[in-house]
């Protein structure tokens, strides 16, 4: 992800599992092949927050609490 004066940009990606095993045979990090670029403006980058909120607790509600290592932490802030 990457913000810039008048946009955010998302570039979404692939790691092919014979790439993960490639790479790990050879001691690298493996590289992801981009599937999609998305890029908007800071405003609409905004109101995606509480839609993408919505629709996970909706999911939530449908299945239970989704563990999200790191995210607990900021939520005691």
């Amino acid at each position: 992800m990457n913000i810039g004066p008048f946009d955010v940009t998302m570039d979404f990606g692939y790691q092919a599992p014979e790439a993960r095993r490639k790479a790990a045979a050879e001691g690298q990090p493996a590289e992801y092949e981009r599937v999609v670029r998305i890029a908007m403006s800071h405003g609409h980058a905004k109101s995606m927050i509480p839609i993408l909120a919505g629709v996970i607790a909706k999911l939530e509600d449908e299945v239970g609490r989704i563990p999200t290592p790191g995210f607990e932490e900021k939520e005691k802030e």
